[in-house]
């Protein structure tokens, strides 16, 4: 399996460049998502420390998910031993649902995605006025700092512990899930287990 991996990863690496835009940090090489937190934390910290005032847009996307090619998600289902029934049936829900898709009275944007304006909000950064107004001609809502932001604080204050439980709990979750997956499957022992905990 790991020699498939390999020649997946320098097949991908050929034409990713082709169809992935460099802005997206998530897919390009050498960046991660966590990137872009970091970048939106610094859009905030340094309007502060220069005692500038400014406005952050929060926009929330469509998720990639929306945008599923659906025959290639039925062939993946067929591949993967999923029952020709089962196929039927997820085949009959997404041929006789119907989509129109307006946002905001307008036809959704040539490149597919779209913002979705309830989900979406201005952040001031510093005293701002009538940021109300802002908020209303773009048709979101007004947020306040801290935020969060691809689940972790944005705009928190550098020494603030309280902003980071959440994102510890999440990981509490997950650690004591991962444990609980190599010992009902015999994997590891007990050291290797601490180094989680």
């Amino acid at each position: 399996m790991l020699a498939k991996k390999g020649i997946v990863d320098r097949r991908l690496k050929k034409v990713v460049s082709k169809v992935v835009s460099p802005t997206q940090n998530a897919f390009v090489e050498g960046r991660q998502i966590l990137d872009a937190a970091l970048t939106a934390n610094e859009a905030i910290d340094s309007p502060l420390k220069g005692d500038e005032a400014g406005v952050l847009c929060k926009l929330d996307l469509e998720k990639a998910y929306d945008h599923i090619n659906w025959d290639f998600l039925l062939i993946v289902m067929q591949k993967m031993g999923f029952g020709e029934k089962w196929a039927g049936w997820i085949r009959w829900c997404i041929s006789t649902a119907s989509f129109l898709v307006l946002i905001n009275g307008s036809p959704t944007a040539i490149s597919g995605l779209s913002i979705n304006l309830n989900k979406s909000e201005i952040l001031s950064v510093g005293r701002v006025e009538n940021v109300e107004v802002l908020a209303s001609e773009l048709g979101c809502k007004v947020g306040s700092l801290p935020s969060t932001y691809l689940g972790l604080p944005l705009g928190a204050p550098h020494k603030s512990v309280a902003v980071w439980d959440g994102v510890e709990e999440r990981m509490r979750k997950r650690l004591a899930l991962w444990k609980m997956q190599f010992i009902s499957k015999g994997r590891g022992n007990h050291s290797h287990l601490e180094h989680f905990g």
